[in-house]
């Protein structure tokens, strides 16, 4: 395959340690968008162009799918490269940093295309404001970022309905795997916005699984898909087939998996873990939620009419739009929380009927005690939960969380109470946001045993 070096977009290591680096290689072709992580499927490639049989792998399931064009503009397209610097330099030949043709002018390089990697220091000592801002969630499609302390796998997810969503992974790179979690984002929310909290995982050695639910953040590819989440049944579905794609990974079986949701995703982890399939349920360790949305606050409650009349307006109009901001002032006490909700482009406040009374009905049915969430659920027979809510949570309600879990029968159960936090835990300021990260990570790591030492010296349930 004849490569023009002058065209090779070098990404240069952002830490020593780490022996994988990412080589966008630019190919003059507009027909088609092919991306490529096996040595073997370069080798074999003809020397001609395009080439129609290559073929990538899916990030989140393994499974093999053809990567399209589709949405992407421009005249050139990338083929990106996994590899060491040894099979660059085999390939490639060598290209210094300062011949690169972009290496002095960032702003050139295609943003679109590729996730910029910015050295960023991880240390654990506390997580500024500042460096909070800094994220900007940026627009991506190749599949590795590397930081130093982890790194990052973007990916797609095909369902079996044949809709695409936008996976991403956070690997501990400094840390031996201990632990893998599963994470569902929230209403009006998105999995970038995790960003503090996920690389603090990462230090631990517990490897973070998430993805853009229905109608959120990059799982949005047409416009009249906004907000459209579909009924309890599809995001249930979703979180089905997400999972069994990570379970299929034999070579990590023996680490355990736990299921953590913030607020929306919160209440669909709990009605999973009540109502989920019993061979999912088997392998998952353990259940966190963060401010899980059990009932909305007094101040953010909706008059029972207009409840009444969206869940009847629902069956008429499903698909219907409905512009539902929450306040960015009361998702974090951080300053620069609210700025970063206000002016990220992936957030549109925008439901659909269908999506919302779905919403609703999963909340009021914890709440109500119609989902009731036993023992024996989880991994070894034994349901495991974990629960973390701000007392000053202003979007949904810590009092109906409260009583919800004091009303649940289970042995190991852990409810961490924050006073005056607010309702985005994991973004609270600085220290405060490293604690949540590491109260959550302990709670996994103490599960992380054999399951018969584990059990036998569990706590009982704590408040």
């Amino acid at each position: 395959m004849f490569v023009d070096k002058t065209s090779i977009t070098m990404k240069t290591p952002t830490h020593s340690v780490v022996s994988h680096f990412v080589w966008p290689l630019r190919l003059r072709d507009s027909s088609c968008s092919w991306e490529l992580s096996d040595v073997s499927l370069i080798r074999g490639c003809r020397a001609s162009w395009p080439i129609p049989k290559c073929e990538r792998r899916n990030v989140a399931d393994g499974q093999i799918k053809k990567h399209s064009k589709e949405g992407l503009d421009g005249d050139e397209h990338y083929l990106t490269i996994l590899r060491t610097r040894r099979f660059a330099r085999k390939y490639c030949g060598e290209l210094a940093p300062d011949r690169h043709p972009y290496a002095h002018n960032s702003s050139l390089l295609h943003r679109p295309r590729c996730e910029r990697h910015t050295r960023e220091s991880r240390t654990s000592s506390s997580i500024s404001s500042s460096r909070f801002q800094s994220n900007n969630h940026p627009r991506h499609s190749h599949q590795l970022s590397t930081m130093a302390a982890h790194t990052t796998e973007v990916g797609t997810l095909t369902t079996p309905d044949n809709f695409q969503l936008y996976t991403k992974t956070w690997l501990p790179t400094s840390s031996p795997l201990k632990a893998r979690v599963v994470f569902i984002h929230g209403f009006d929310d998105h999995c970038n916005w995790y960003d503090p909290l996920f690389p603090l995982f990462a230090q631990q050695g517990i490897k973070t699984y998430s993805f853009d639910q229905r109608g959120w953040g990059k799982s949005v590819h047409e416009p009249h898909q906004k907000g459209a989440s579909g009924p309890t049944s599809q995001v249930m579905d979703d979180i089905t087939s997400f999972v069994k794609g990570i379970l299929a990974h034999e070579e990590e079986r023996d680490v355990p998996l736990f299921l953590m949701g913030h607020s929306m995703g919160g209440a669909e982890v709990l009605v999973y873990a009540a109502t989920g399939p019993k061979e999912v349920l088997s392998r998952i360790r353990g259940f966190l939620t963060e401010s899980p949305f059990i009932a909305l606050h007094p101040d953010s409650r909706p008059l029972q009419l207009t409840v009444v009349l969206g869940r009847l307006a629902s069956r008429l109009m499903p698909k219907m739009h409905m512009f539902n901001k929450l306040d960015p002032n009361n998702i974090s006490r951080n300053p620069e929380v609210p700025k970063q909700f206000n002016n990220d482009p992936l957030l549109h406040h925008t439901g659909t009927l269908e999506g919302l009374a779905g919403m609703l009905d999963r909340a009021a049915e914890l709440e109500q005690g119609k989902v009731i969430l036993p023992d024996g659920q989880g991994e070894g027979g034994k349901t495991r939960l974990w629960v973390g809510h701000g007392t000053a949570d202003r979007i949904c309600s810590y009092d109906a969380c409260r009583k919800w879990y004091e009303g649940t029968k289970l042995e190991d159960k852990e409810m961490m109470v924050y006073e005056g936090w607010f309702h985005k835990l994991h973004t609270e300021p600085s220290e405060d946001a490293q604690k949540f990260a590491s109260d959550s990570a302990k709670w996994m790591l103490d599960r992380c045993g054999p399951l018969s030492e584990m059990d036998a010296g569990s706590s009982k349930a704590k408040l």
